[in-house]
């Protein structure tokens, strides 16, 4: 069976790795943007919402690539910071800083918040682009707190401080992150598109 193919329109690595292990139940072949010789594909993520953001990358991506286009934005919300970092959670604190530098910056912001108040959701948003066609989106919510201190070695971003409702971390979790994350919440809705994409 001849494979169909989908570029995915991100540069982080741990977030491919992550798309890629979510699809393998699927007959796409997942390119990343390092199988194209593309010149430029930084894109400024100037929306006001991951729908946005998450739209315009899958768009652009998919108009340089000629090829269809998945692409996600997501971020972490703190019920107690009124909602931030939401849509900027990648560049929280600053660009230049790393996913450890971020994890204590926003612990600094919640030094006197105890846990019944620290309530924190990651939210995601995934989008695919049919070139020349049609766009969808789908999107996850994965409910937790923001711990006190970093705890796991596994994931990325800010997973060694969110806390879920068993007490561990998202780093804590290993492979079982895959099937409770926000991401796979909304690649569980996505996967229902591309099935009909791929039958077409």
């Amino acid at each position: 069976m001849v494979q169909s193919k989908i570029v995915v329109a991100t540069s982080n690595q741990g977030k491919l790795n992550e798309i890629r292990a979510l699809l393998t139940d699927t007959n796409w072949l997942i390119l990343g943007l390092s199988d194209f010789n593309l010149q430029d594909t930084t894109i400024i993520e100037t929306g006001t919402s991951y729908l946005e953001n998450a739209l315009a990358k899958a768009t652009n991506i998919a108009k340089l690539t000629g090829i269809l286009t998945l692409a996600d934005d997501s971020g972490l919300e703190v019920n107690a910071l009124g909602g931030r970092p939401g849509v900027v959670t990648a560049r929280f604190g600053g660009p230049l800083l790393s996913d450890n530098q971020r994890c204590h910056h926003l612990l600094k912001l919640l030094v006197d918040v105890p846990k019944e108040k620290r309530q924190a959701c990651f939210r995601a948003v995934l989008a695919i682009s049919v070139p020349g066609g049609l766009n969808f989106a789908r999107e996850g919510i994965l409910n937790g707190y923001v711990a006190q201190d970093l705890r796991g070695e596994n994931g990325f971003g800010y997973d060694p401080i969110f806390e879920l409702q068993d007490g561990r971390t998202l780093a804590e979790l290993g492979s079982e992150k895959q099937q409770i994350s926000h991401r796979f919440q909304a690649m569980k809705a996505i996967k229902k598109v591309l099935r009909e994409l791929d039958h077409d």
